[in-house]
């Protein structure tokens, strides 16, 4: 005798039986999931509910999923929130117009983190409660990959007998990562609504920005960490060079570690007979991580013509081949030099610092290195020796 269909109901699956829940393999959160059978197949969907949902929460989201079913077909107009899922609003933005902005990728990697949460929610369901849930559990699935991470390094050195690296400091996951997720889920609900496809955009709550690090070296430490650099045996022939790139140009690591000799469609030049730095991409429309075609200051004058003899294709190599990335090396030499807090960002805050210390107008140095005049004067302003010079000189 066949069993009598359900209409669909909430289900609660998670990695053990607390809070009622179903266990489910593989599930480290607990999770309110829509339960139906459709032509004699199960089907689910997630409500984007955890276990604290309340009563009055888990009877919308049925309530919404429900009134989905009973429309039977997508409308062909503007939908209302609880008409599209969260997950056709990613689709949309993803294929019509993420693709053709300046950072797909990256708009990629946060869609991918906001549909393993959000599932086949519905739009509706985007409450500024339900974004905090989100940062606060997205950070929570970081620490423990970070942990996990630490335990099979940990395991490898240990099997090979050897002590296994130092822990990081950073010990808590930052809201950089969860800020830029939930700020795609923003610009495609918001994208969704200016192209017609829906009627209302709910507000997406972002985690405060953070605030700007304030690190930056000293000249007396900068030598120390290009000392430092030319010591180590594998780095020496490009960290050296590496560091006074980001120390005299201001230029991020992507960009350093991208640059050619010649013309090329993937990164920037150095040309040395027009004496040029272009960290520009050809073709690539700037994005908030502007890049800038600037002089080639004169202290890297003769560390670039000694380079260029030794390199083939790209300015930092090594055994002929580009840097992939020297994180490690650069943190070697930082350990070396006594240095601590210290990462290759840290080399575009002492240029910038630098270049507002000596008087530079806050224009100019916006300029030079590819930011805003207002993020130099927020963040670098106080470096500014004249900063209260008319103010002094009133009260006098």
């Amino acid at each position: 005798m066949s069993r009598t269909a359900q209409g669909p109901r909430l289900r609660l699956f998670g990695p053990d039986t607390r809070h009622g829940a179903k266990v489910r393999k593989g599930f480290r959160d607990y999770r309110w999931y829509v339960v139906w059978r459709e032509h004699g197949q199960r089907r689910e969907r997630a409500t984007g509910l955890d276990h604290r949902a309340t009563p009055e929460e888990r009877e919308t989201a049925l309530a919404d999923f429900l009134a989905s079913q009973e429309r039977g077909r997508r409308p062909s107009g503007p939908r209302h929130p609880d008409q599209i899922t969260i997950a056709e609003v990613l689709s949309l933005y993803g294929e019509n117009h993420a693709q053709h902005t300046a950072a797909p990728k990256c708009i990629g990697y946060g869609m991918d983190a906001l549909l393993a949460w959000w599932g086949d929610a519905m739009l509706s369901t985007v409450t500024a409660a339900a974004c905090r849930r989100y940062s606060k559990e997205r950070k929570e699935s970081i620490e423990r990959k970070k942990a996990e991470t630490r335990a099979a390094v940990v395991v490898r050195y240990e099997a090979k007998g050897l002590a296994p690296p130092p822990l990081s400091k950073t010990k808590v996951a930052s809201d950089n990562t969860t800020r830029r997720e939930l700020a795609v889920l923003r610009a495609a609900i918001n994208w969704c609504q200016t192209e017609g496809y829906v009627v209302q955009a709910p507000s997406v709550w972002l985690p405060d920005r953070p605030q700007a690090r304030e690190r930056w070296l000293t000249r007396e430490e900068a030598a120390k960490l290009i000392r430092a650099a030319r010591q180590l045996e594998r780095a020496k022939t490009y960290l050296p060079r590496f560091i006074m790139l980001g120390l005299y140009t201001g230029a991020r690591k992507e960009a350093i570690l991208g640059l050619q000799w010649q013309s090329n469609t993937v990164g920037g030049r150095v040309d040395l007979e027009r004496g040029l730095i272009d960290y520009r991409k050809p073709g690539q429309a700037q994005t908030a991580k502007r890049r800038t075609a600037i002089p080639v200051p004169p202290r890297l004058q003769n560390a670039l013509r000694a380079a260029r003899k030794t390199t083939r294709q790209y300015v930092l190599e090594f055994q002929g081949q580009p840097i992939g990335d020297m994180k490690k090396a650069f943190a070697a030499a930082a350990r070396a030099a006594g240095l601590r807090d210290v990462t290759p960002h840290t080399l575009r805050h002492t240029a910038v610092t630098w270049l507002v210390q000596g008087g530079v107008s806050l224009w100019e140095v916006a300029q030079w290195v590819g930011m805003s005049v207002e993020m130099i004067e927020r963040v670098y302003g106080h470096h500014a020796p004249d900063r209260f010079a008319k103010v002094l000189a009133a009260q006098r």
